[in-house]
């Protein structure tokens, strides 16, 4: 068996899909999410969100984190409260500004 014939299909096929696979992975991430998009989520897609941006920047000695059910009680009615304030601020703006 050829060895080129399947790398050269794998490179065709990778460099056909890349755009698509770095597009899906831009706009799936909350780093440029409104206001307007994180309240209009089920609540229970708040959650993982309000995680991310919480411990996106934040390093707590000993691997330490905010967990989720301080996030459920504490943090998502502070960012709702923001983001009804401003809909058009990005959600890692209104956790900033919530914590």
């Amino acid at each position: 068996m050829n060895v080129k014939t399947p790398l050269s299909a794998f490179i065709l096929c990778t460099a056909i899909s890349a755009p698509f696979c770095s597009a899906w992975a831009e706009s799936s991430a909350p780093t440029e999410m409104s206001c307007k998009e994180f309240i209009n989520l089920n609540p229970k897609a708040m959650s993982p969100v309000a995680f991310w941006a919480l411990n996106k920047d934040i390093d707590f000695k000993g691997g330490d984190f905010i967990d989720m059910n301080q996030i459920d009680t504490l943090y998502i009615p502070k960012i709702t409260r923001q983001c009804k304030t401003n809909p058009n601020m990005k959600v890692v703006d209104a956790v900033k500004n919530a914590g």
